[in-house]
């Protein structure tokens, strides 16, 4: 089965199509979906105005991150290598925390875990 791109699987299911005339391509099959309802039509109408929303929602973060590149891209080189240590200052931060939160919960779980075994022993005397 061949992979397809988001745009091909727009332009297959033809998501352009509103309102009547989407109706109309759903209702003859187009859409590969054999009716027998007037709820499935409605379920596909439904499904497909979702499907249409994210595909908006995808191209407007696709458009905002290719403007943010193309910004970044734009700034001198001492600007640019001031930004991504920053960042690595960042991730490195996060990453320390994250791993002392870990430990912290490890150290905690490890300390009931051990005053639970102590319990049974003396509930077993």
């Amino acid at each position: 089965m061949p992979s397809y791109t988001n745009e091909e699987r727009y332009q297959d299911g033809r998501y352009d199509l509103m309102g009547d005339e989407e109706r109309k391509f759903i209702e003859e099959g187009g859409a590969g979906w054999v009716l027998d309802t007037e709820g499935d039509v409605l379920l596909i109408l439904r499904i497909r105005a979702e499907v249409h929303q994210k595909m908006k929602k995808r191209q407007a973060l696709c458009e905002y991150y290719q403007r943010k590149k193309e910004r970044f891209d734009a700034l001198p080189e001492d600007k640019k290598e001031i930004i991504r240590e920053n960042h690595r200052w960042a991730q490195r931060s996060y990453h320390e925390w994250k791993r002392a939160e870990l430990a912290k919960k490890l150290r905690e779980a490890r300390l009931q875990k051990k005053a639970q075994s102590k319990e049974h022993l003396k509930e077993g005397q």
